[in-house]
């Protein structure tokens, strides 16, 4: 390791306490984007943190919540863009929190609080890397620029037209996405791609009110039509059943392939930690990870029609729906796809079908060999110890396809934050404080190692 980086990585421990309260503040901050709460709050809060260091900042208005940009300069006219989101998953189920969500409590050397493993911890981490070389060393080697939306856990419905009208501001060398995390055993571990989501509403609609149920004999009941059609989507061996569905998929290269073999993914503590006995189809091995991130899903995320309360409510319906997200792997297009599901419904006879869009972007990737990941990979041990295992593409989806296709940006994951016991979009969200502090060293020896690198 380098001197400037002892000196920088030391100096970062000695500050590490107020890094944390630093989190702990912004995290204290609700933003909900679901509920539409505490988003204006929450982005003029990161706004004035991010002028408190020196970025030169601005919230940027469009439809929807509004986008968080700073810039800084560096020595070298050249910037890594950075993109994170302030706004969080809502909190329900509240009765399940140890800790109250926004509260931030430490406890074990771990912070809980909604939001701080997805996407805060990693957002602050580069703050206050940036931070620690600026008070110690007066200046950036390379220019820094940050987007930070507020619409990530809801789709990002508004992001494209924000990319679109950013283009010029946005130009770099390189994109640092919203973060990695860490397996089982602690090993960190990033990405160079993501997949793209396509998330629907079918609804049916049957009569004007429910009805008791012994009229269920001459009046269509919706719940059952909503079974008969989710039946026809996907089979018992996983296979979607939308004809054309898997026609634009792209096989993994071999060098995927061999990225994906160096992977140590412990199956059996991934069990343990989501409670399941068995893995679908009695996957195993390679051929787990495998079909975890190459593999395109149907997934019903919820299904709600009549009385689902205590006791007995003996009626039929007047309507039924089911919520379905997507995962689709390059180069599906989510825009494609809905249109087979849509002549898939008809064809079945499912014509009466109300298909709501809630959300939807196409998979990408960017290669091992860019500056961007060359310098993120390399500089890994410095931070854990170890260099991190590099993913294809994450199993979770994300709207990186604007910042590869229409920035032309090589992207990878980032710093290592979260873990499989983070619980993120659950009740008890939370980090390892060790983990967060050895993000902030991740990020600095991005920042000063970046503009070495050709």
């Amino acid at each position: 390791m380098s001197e400037d980086l002892r000196k920088l990585f030391d100096y970062i421990e000695r500050n590490s306490n107020s890094y944390v309260e630093e989190l702990r503040r912004f995290c204290k901050q609700e933003s909900i984007s679901a509920q539409k709460k505490g988003i204006e709050e929450c982005s003029e809060l990161l706004l004035n943190m991010m002028k408190d260091i020196g970025i030169k900042g601005e919230r940027i208005r469009g439809k929807g919540n509004p986008v968080v940009y700073g810039e800084i300069k560096g020595k070298k006219d050249d910037y890594i863009l950075f993109y994170n989101h302030y706004d969080v998953q809502p909190i329900e189920p509240l009765e399940e929190w140890v800790y109250e969500p926004f509260s931030a409590e430490i406890r074990d050397d771990r912070i809980y609080a909604r939001g701080v493993a997805d996407n805060k911890g990693n957002l602050m981490a580069r703050l206050m890397a940036l931070k620690s070389i600026l008070e110690l060393y007066k200046e950036l080697p390379i220019g820094l620029k940050f987007f930070i939306e507020g619409e990530e856990e809801v789709g990002s419905p508004n992001l494209r037209s924000y990319v679109e009208s950013m283009k010029e501001k946005l130009r770099a060398k390189g994109c640092v996405w919203e973060g990695g995390d860490k397996d089982v055993r602690g090993m960190p571990q990033t990405y160079l791609g993501a997949k793209g989501i396509l998330y629907v509403e079918l609804r049916i609609n049957t009569a004007g009110i429910d009805q008791h149920s012994m009229y269920s004999t001459i009046i269509p009941n919706p719940a059952w039509k909503l079974v008969w059609l989710l039946n026809t989507l996907k089979d018992d061996k996983e296979n979607i059943l939308i004809e054309g569905f898997y026609d634009d998929v792209l096989k993994p290269t071999e060098e995927e392939s061999r990225m994906l073999e160096e992977i140590e993914f412990n199956e059996e503590e991934y069990r343990r930690n989501f409670g399941v006995k068995n893995y679908l189809l009695n996957r195993k091995g390679l051929e787990l990870l495998k079909a975890l991130v190459f593999n395109p899903t149907c997934n019903i995320s919820g299904i709600e029609a009549g009385y689902t309360g205590k006791g007995s409510k003996t009626v039929n319906p007047s309507w039924a729906m089911a919520k379905v997200d997507f995962r689709l792997v390059p180069k599906q297009k989510p825009e494609d796809i809905l249109g087979k599901l849509k002549a898939h419904l008809k064809r079945k006879g499912f014509k009466d079908i109300e298909i709501i869009e809630h959300g939807y972007y196409a998979p990408a990737k960017s290669s091992i060999n860019s500056r961007i990941a060359r310098v993120t990979i390399e500089t890994s041990k410095l931070a854990y110890g170890q260099t991190c295992k590099v993913l294809p593409i994450t199993p979770g989806a994300g709207p990186m396809c604007y910042f590869t296709d229409l920035l032309d940006l090589d992207v990878i994951g980032g710093e290592c934050l979260g873990r499989p016991d983070s619980k993120i979009h659950a009740p008890n969200e939370n980090i390892v404080i060790k983990d967060y502090i050895d993000c902030i060293k991740h990020v600095s020896a991005i920042i000063m190692r970046f503009s070495a690198l050709s």
